[in-house]
């Protein structure tokens, strides 16, 4: 981790978030297939790794209360608009401080 991100978004060609992918998939696919072998590697997608149901993304106009909430159980929370597209990220360190400022 030498940025200290523990998952990255996952978009798919129209830029809609469709999931996550962690460290973690990452080793379980390579577990799973059972070679590290690059040549091999290449026959797979990310997207046949990418969790679809982890760090659910919220609509930007999503409320307050229904950041905090989604925060409370995920690292960051994908916000994306009426098209699925990714507009950004709220991360739980940025929530906390807009709440400590208010």
């Amino acid at each position: 981790m030498i940025h200290g991100y523990t998952a990255i978004p996952v978009l798919n060609d129209k830029e809609q978030y469709i999931g996550s992918v962690t460290e973690g998939d990452f080793l379980r696919h390579l577990l799973a297939v059972h070679t590290t072998d690059l040549k091999m590697q290449e026959q797979y997608k990310i997207g046949d790794i990418v969790r679809r149901d982890f760090c659910p993304a919220l609509q930007i106009d999503a409320d307050r209360s229904q950041a905090v909430e989604t925060a409370l159980n995920q690292n960051f929370v994908p916000i994306v608009d009426s098209r699925g597209v990714l507009c950004g990220i709220l991360t739980r360190k940025n929530l906390i401080t807009y709440l400590a400022q208010q």
